[in-house]
């Protein structure tokens, strides 16, 4: 028999708003999250233009642990504390034995390693955090949702580059098919605005160089387009088996009917030129 798997929570951190409502708000209103770059002095870089989380709110978790961990973890957690409360979770009982965290990033703790790198040039071994080791794990995200909600199912990290958070929701979608939980807090998150991240992409010539007119940078379909632009954020999703959500009560929001995975096997950054990996995944 086929297993329906329900959409029953959403929370997002993204640089158009720290909510979903305000994400949403802003694509309707037609509105440009890109804006200078104020993490770092980007001046000698072509590129000085990303999307950055602004205003983050700092009440997912306890404030000693805010100063060890990564901001894809920080932007992971609010993103979930959305979902979280609009599943009902807060509201009704559940097994946490059966339930569980699959969450997808490229680049994970790029900032706590590019920090730490730096820390390490001027100090040496001093100059390193004894949080550094954990606190860059990809899997750091999944693993402090787990602590947070006290989920003891399935705890994954899943990255697959420009595709870890909607393969993280292919993973969650066979975990929950399987029998293996009953729930899946799942998604993605990232936090890729760096001096090194920005720098590369630059170096390869992958960026757009519209630095006079951010809100027209990103134009991927558009004949004049010269490169993309880079951006942090997070999406979380909360995905039940379907009988567990109508058992519990919740607010079934969508369904998730099928899932595709597939490679080009063609070139390290080019598709398929015919797009026959693309293709074979939607054929899935």
């Amino acid at each position: 028999m086929h297993t329906r798997i329900a959409v029953t929570g959403m929370g997002a951190v993204t640089p158009l708003g720290n909510s979903m409502e305000d994400t949403w708000q802003g694509l309707v209103q037609g509105r440009s999250g890109i804006g200078p770059i104020t993490r770092f002095d980007p001046s000698n870089l072509p590129c000085r233009i990303a999307g950055e989380i602004r205003d983050l709110p700092k009440d997912p978790v306890q404030k000693k642990l805010l100063r060890h961990l990564d901001p894809f973890v920080l932007y992971a957690l609010t993103a979930c504390s959305e979902a979280f409360s609009q599943a009902g979770l807060d509201r009704s009982e559940w097994d946490r034995t059966r339930a569980g965290v699959v969450l997808g990033s490229s680049r994970g703790g790029i900032t706590t390693l590019e920090v730490s790198m730096a820390s390490y040039a001027r100090k040496g071994f001093q100059g390193l955090s004894p949080h550094l080791t954990v606190s860059s794990l990809i899997n750091q995200a999944p693993a402090m949702i787990s602590m947070q909600y006290q989920m003891l199912g399935p705890s994954l990290a899943v990255s697959t580059a420009c595709a870890s958070g909607a393969h993280a929701i292919g993973e969650a979608v066979r975990i929950l098919r399987s029998g293996d939980a009953d729930l899946i807090i799942t998604g993605g998150s990232e936090a890729p605005i760096t001096p090194m991240i920005i720098g590369g992409f630059a170096r390869a010539r992958a960026l757009s160089r519209r630095n006079q007119e951010p809100g027209r940078a990103g134009r991927p379909f558009d004949r004049d387009r010269d490169g993309f632009v880079v951006s942090e954020g997070s999406g979380i999703l909360i995905l039940e088996r379907w009988e567990h959500a109508e058992s519990r009560g919740a607010k079934i929001i969508g369904e998730i009917l099928g899932f595709g995975l597939s490679s080009d096997a063609c070139h390290m950054t080019a598709p398929d030129p015919q797009g026959d990996g693309m293709t074979r995944a939607m054929r899935l």
